[in-house]
């Protein structure tokens, strides 16, 4: 069965009272259908609220398209980023092992001098470079420790 809203105005948009409703209903009632009578306050309310709730999902689904649409160029940006930041460790790493090279050489070097020297020395003076052997490996020791966990703190984070 089909239903039908009817509004009765004239053409100004006056509502009329609805004095006879007979011609309306018996016509519907030939066609299949019937009347359902409402105020004009109430259709005019509920197409407000219908056109209210579509234009908010509108809304809504806009914006999720443009946060997506953000999301995707930050997303760019950050790989960006991170892509700058990666060569940025990756060059540190490479500083880290050339420091502990170049510090394993030059302690090397070093060391071999003064054991030459305290071979040579008097008991006295063998023994302040036998201290400042001690000293250098001590420090050399603690060099190496930083910069090999540098370098590995480094490794580890550019892992994929």
């Amino acid at each position: 069965m089909r239903h039908a809203r009817v509004r009765l105005a004239d053409r100004c948009g006056t509502v009329f009272s609805q004095q006879w409703t007979a011609p309306i209903d018996t016509r519907m009632r030939e066609l299949g259908g019937t009347v359902l009578r409402e105020k004009r306050s109430g259709v005019v309310d509920d197409v407000i609220e219908k056109r209210t709730q579509a234009h908010k999902a509108e809304v809504e689904e806009r914006k999720v398209a443009h946060a997506s649409h953000k999301a995707e160029r930050m997303e760019g940006r950050i790989e960006d980023d991170i892509g700058e930041a990666r060569e940025r460790l990756q060059r540190t790493a490479d500083k880290a092992r050339q420091r502990l090279d170049d510090t394993r050489r030059e302690m090397q070097q070093k060391l071999e001098a003064l054991e030459d020297q305290a071979q040579k020395a008097s008991p006295d003076v063998k023994h302040r470079i036998e201290q400042c052997i001690a000293e250098i490996r001590k420090d050399f020791s603690e060099r190496e420790r930083k910069l090999s966990h540098a370098f590995e703190v480094a490794q580890e984070a550019l892992q994929p």
